[in-house]
């Protein structure tokens, strides 16, 4: 008899498992991958006047720089071409929209004339 506490307390922590630790683990492996790497591309798209897949779809062809390298600014200028272009909105609207939703906010660029 003296084993029945023992046995009480591991059916305890099984039931308390089963219960919450397993659900959370399987729940954290059901989560559909984040395509979109934080971005909040609805309200990106709502502000350009286009679907978010529309934006998806071009955003897929920007090419950005290497891992641990900031981009250079042909290839910003490169990227902010195909973006612009592809989506139909001047450059000047893509930037004060893409600024607005930038972790790092505003980045500064050369003047343009």
């Amino acid at each position: 008899m003296k084993y029945i506490p023992q046995l009480k307390l591991i059916l305890h922590a099984t039931l308390l498992a089963i219960l919450f630790i397993i659900p959370a683990c399987n729940q954290q492996q059901h989560q559909p991958p984040d395509d979109d790497h934080g971005r909040p591309v609805e309200k990106i798209a709502k502000e350009l006047g286009v679907t978010p897949e529309k934006f998806r779809e071009v955003f897929k062809k920007v090419k950005p720089a290497p891992r641990g390298q900031q981009p250079t600014e042909a290839q910003r200028e490169a990227n902010r071409k195909v973006l612009s272009e592809g989506l139909g909105v001047s450059p000047e609207k893509l930037d004060q929209v893409m600024d607005k939703y930038r972790p790092e906010g505003k980045v500064s660029r050369p003047i343009r004339r």
